[in-house]
């Protein structure tokens, strides 16, 4: 088993699986091997009022978080969190220990397979490996990774698209970085992400460009607006007045834009066309260009100082 408690306290990344686990028995089971240094059935049963039964699931469930870590005879020193450590390096026997197990593991190897279309490779299985060993995360969330990171990859590259496993590992870590180490907070990211491109698809759709061709930089912007709660039709707004104010899609200017309406609170098109049409500017342009170009010169301005 990785480090126990060391003093009072348990190292992160274990209380990280211990909570990915969902099982207090599996829990309890970690504390009182920790504190006694062994492993014995009967003694732990009596002592944390549960079956014989009970602790034999909790310890093999208690084994499979651990798979690599070597058995303590007592506390140890706590090790790094991962964000810390290099990840372990897995070689053939490791994975082919692991795979003989029983545990869950091997499915999550056949599935991913099936996913993927083709037999892994051993590099391959290591990487899955790191995820399941090193970042914590339980086999059926596992499950859902690989189908969402599938899912992704044929949304942005289509179906012939070989999805390489160190994407999936890479998404892995994001997720372990934010805690979705859960079914429940697996479902709740992915349902967020989904209406997530649902909006910047959308969004995209109003700007004239292609959603699965859009790159980094604009994309941070498309999610800004979005996280900033504005509707379809107040960033059309914006990118209206963007064209006439500068002859084409400008994504700095409409950005000021955008920015100068959040601080005033105007989300909406309707809140938009009350607040800042042209009459308020005093004057009636040609065109409805509507926000001010002075304004968003001194906004653009006020930015680029604030770095």
């Amino acid at each position: 088993m990785a480090a126990l408690i060391a003093g009072n306290s348990i190292p992160p990344e274990d209380a990280r699986r211990l909570i990915s686990a969902h099982d207090g028995n599996v829990a309890l089971l970690y504390i009182w091997q920790s504190v006694n240094g062994r492993f014995d059935a009967e003694a732990a049963a009596r002592d944390l009022c549960m079956t014989t039964g009970e602790i034999t699931a909790a310890k093999e469930k208690l084994d499979r978080l651990f798979a690599f870590a070597s058995p303590a005879a007592g506390p140890v020193e706590s090790r790094p969190a991962p964000e810390a450590e290099k990840p372990p390096q897995y070689n053939a026997q490791d994975v082919k220990t692991i795979l003989a197990s029983g545990g869950d593991f091997k499915p999550v190897v056949e599935e991913t397979a099936r996913i993927l279309g083709h037999p892994l490779s051993t590099t391959d299985i290591a990487t899955l490996l790191r995820i399941y060993d090193w970042l914590g995360m339980p086999a059926e969330v596992m499950m859902e990774l690989v189908n969402y990171c599938s899912e992704l990859s044929r949304e942005r590259f289509g179906a012939s698209r070989r999805l390489p496993v160190r994407d999936i590992y890479n998404e892995a870590s994001r997720w372990a970085a934010e805690g979705i180490l859960t079914l429940d907070a697996a479902e709740k990211h992915m349902h967020e992400q989904k209406q997530l491109r649902t909006r910047t698809a959308e969004i995209a759709a109003v700007l004239k460009l292609d959603a699965s061709r859009i790159t980094a930089t604009p994309l941070r912007n498309i999610e800004s607006w979005i996280g900033m709660g504005f509707d379809n039709e107040a960033v059309a707004e914006a990118y209206d007045r963007t064209f006439t104010n500068t002859g084409g899609l400008s994504w700095k200017y409409m950005d000021a834009i955008l920015r100068k309406w959040h601080a005033a609170g105007l989300h909406t098109i309707k809140a938009i066309l009350e607040k800042d049409s042209p009459k308020t500017h005093g004057k009636q342009p040609a065109k409805n260009t509507g926000v001010n170009k002075d304004d968003i010169s001194v906004f653009l301005n006020d930015s680029d100082s604030r770095g």
